[in-house]
């Protein structure tokens, strides 16, 4: 290593599938689970997953094939976050849409914010308000203690 060149240069923040999937390239994404086995569920090292990219860079197409080959909705990064968590702080509104369909938690537990805090920070109202629906629907639907 050059003397110049600080240690931090030499690693790669992402691994080929998270950097497949933060170029939103569906057919690289693709051919590295198929072809090359590697697990939508591989996390890097502040254990994000290629669904948290996806969404929150708002690759529609990518989400919705690592959910195909079984990508963890709920998964955890370092912080707690979520991919919805992601996917609401960029107000990326389609991933919502996608991730709360597929049985993504609105209101995880143990997290530092849940979706809805990191809609209402990035200011996303459309975020908001169908988290809060989203909210609503799961709470009335439970059945009483």
């Amino acid at each position: 290593m050059d003397e110049n060149q600080s240690e931090e240069w030499t690693y790669s923040r992402f691994y080929p599938l998270h950097a497949a999937t933060q170029l939103g390239d569906v057919g690289t994404v693709e051919a590295l689970i198929l072809k090359h086995k590697l697990s939508a569920n591989e996390t890097d090292y502040d254990y994000l997953t290629p669904l948290h990219i996806a969404s929150f860079a708002g690759h529609l197409s990518c989400a919705r094939l690592l959910i195909q080959f079984g990508a963890h909705i709920n998964a955890r990064s370092i912080d707690g976050g979520t991919p919805l968590c992601g996917a609401s702080a960029s107000g990326n509104f389609e991933c919502v849409q996608l991730l709360i369909t597929n049985g993504a938690q609105v209101n995880p537990v143990h997290s530092l914010s849940t979706p809805l805090h990191e809609a209402a920070f990035a200011g996303t109202y459309i975020i908001t308000t169908a988290l809060s629906l989203s909210l609503t629907l799961t709470h009335s639907l439970s059945p009483s203690p």
